[in-house]
């Protein structure tokens, strides 16, 4: 029985053998999970009521937790948009991007009794949670095999941290920051 691969399809886009065409979509045509999906496992975890929002930027807060969602957009450039895809590649997709600056985002915390508090983050991005860019890294290999598309899943997983964050006097400040594409979870056990 032939292997079953899933892919989300585009009448305007026409598949290609390439481990990683550049088309939009969740996983790549042979199952290797793709950066939107671990937005969308993020996305999951959301609970609670919104207590702050922005662009970028949303907090959501439980008895128990508040957690923390950033991303850093970059939209792509007008050539793009008009199928002029300039300075694309296999191994270079960043190119179509508009630039977009380091979003740096300080967030303080009022209200809490001074103490230690758990942290724990989730982060997609170009180091962590990105299996195209893991896939660049080892050499863009043009073979698939089930041992490469095993290896890109499990670095293509968002990336966790553990920590703590300390509070005095009622305030903590927490600071993170994005560079373009990034996403990022933090949540902070109450």
């Amino acid at each position: 029985m032939a292997p079953l691969y899933l892919f989300d399809r585009n009448e305007n886009y026409t598949p290609t053998d390439e481990q990683f065409s550049g088309a939009a979509g969740l996983f790549t045509r042979r199952g290797v999970v793709k950066s939107g999906f671990n937005a969308y496992v993020l996305l999951a975890k959301m609970k609670g009521d919104i207590i702050y929002q922005q662009e970028g930027c949303c907090v959501m807060r439980t008895s128990q937790t508040l957690q923390i969602y950033l991303y850093n957009y970059a939209h792509y450039d007008e050539q793009y948009r008009q199928g002029r895809a300039i300075g694309l590649s296999s191994t270079d997709r960043y190119q179509i991007f508009k630039f977009k600056a380091l979003n740096r985002v300080s967030l303080t915390i009022k209200g809490l009794n001074p103490g230690s508090y758990p942290i724990q983050t989730w982060a997609v991005n170009k180091k962590e949670g990105s299996a195209y860019d893991e896939w660049v890294k080892i050499g863009a290999p043009m073979t698939d095999t089930p041992a490469i598309i095993k290896y890109l899943n499990s670095k293509g997983a968002p990336a966790e941290t553990y920590g703590a964050v300390n509070v005095a006097d009622g305030l903590a400040v927490l600071e993170f920051v994005l560079e373009p594409h990034d996403i990022l979870l933090a949540e902070v056990q109450l």
